[in-house]
């Protein structure tokens, strides 16, 4: 998943394609949301933020909000860092 998100040149197409996969993948399916996540994260952009910003604050896997709030760090500017102090409750 992570060779889609850096192959396709759109991003929003990469971005839906990724996040339906997310979506769609069970509870018992980390694997492929931790996948799609990572591709998600790669992509770097607006949409990424705020859906990993979402994953980070309403995930029910507490390893995946464990991600999603690495990953945050890891785009880093200003978008991610106010997504981080959101979480943090220091908005």
């Amino acid at each position: 998943m992570q060779l889609l998100a850096r192959s396709m040149k759109d991003k929003a197409k990469a971005f839906g394609t990724l996040s339906a996969i997310y979506g769609k993948a069970s509870g018992n399916e980390r694997a492929v949301k931790e996948a799609a996540l990572f591709g998600i994260a790669e992509l770097g952009n607006a949409q990424a933020v705020s859906f990993i910003k979402n994953v980070a604050k309403t995930e029910q896997d507490q390893v995946l909000r464990k991600q999603a709030i690495y990953f945050l760090g890891s785009i880093g500017g200003e978008e991610a860092k106010a997504a981080l102090l959101e979480i943090l409750g220091k908005k």
